[in-house]
């Protein structure tokens, strides 16, 4: 599922709030794979939000082809590390994935 919605938000032309949508099933869709179900539970209850605040955060920064090819970029490479069980690497990637987004939009 995970690696189905990042190919969905590679698409060419993928207006913004389609990409949003994806983004927050993805981080739900994510938590999933760590086994964990309060995480997961967690996640899937904060998705609206999550979606809501990268809609408001984006819409007040602009560069959004910027803004995309980074997280994309981040995104495909927290999927690898999780695919190959490299925990470790899996969280210093979100724990920068989260850093960099709120750097950029705070």
């Amino acid at each position: 599922e995970a690696r189905g919605l990042l190919e969905a938000m590679d698409r060419a032309g993928l207006p913004s709030a389609a990409f949003t949508a994806l983004d927050a099933q993805f981080h739900v869709a994510l938590s999933s794979l760590a086994g964990n179900a309060v995480v997961s539970t967690m996640m899937d209850s904060l998705r609206e939000a999550i979606r809501t605040y990268v809609d408001e955060a984006v819409a007040a920064r602009g560069a959004w082809d910027d803004l995309v090819a980074t997280l994309r970029e981040q995104h495909w490479g927290i999927l690898e590390a999780v695919e190959a069980r490299d925990g470790e690497r899996a969280a210093r990637l979100v724990r920068e994935h989260i850093e960099w987004f709120y750097e950029r939009t705070l």
